[in-house]
């Protein structure tokens, strides 16, 4: 990773992190959980918001867990 970020790394981290945010604060089921679809949105955000500091993601798979 770089030692500083450009403008424009920078404006992409603020918008990723507020997404990441809005995602977990939904809590329309009033379980104390966001639903899954907010779930998988914040983890998507992320993905994308520590590749930016130089992270490696080394899988993407989204598996859907049968809930018993």
């Amino acid at each position: 990773m770089a030692d500083e970020l450009t403008a424009e790394e920078i404006k992409k981290l603020a918008h990723l992190g507020d997404g990441i945010m809005k995602a977990l604060c939904c809590d329309a089921g009033a379980n104390g959980t966001p639903c899954e679809t907010d779930r998988r949105t914040a983890v998507e955000f992320m993905i994308e918001y520590v590749k930016l500091h130089g992270y490696e993601v080394r899988s993407q798979k989204l598996e859907v867990r049968s809930e018993k």
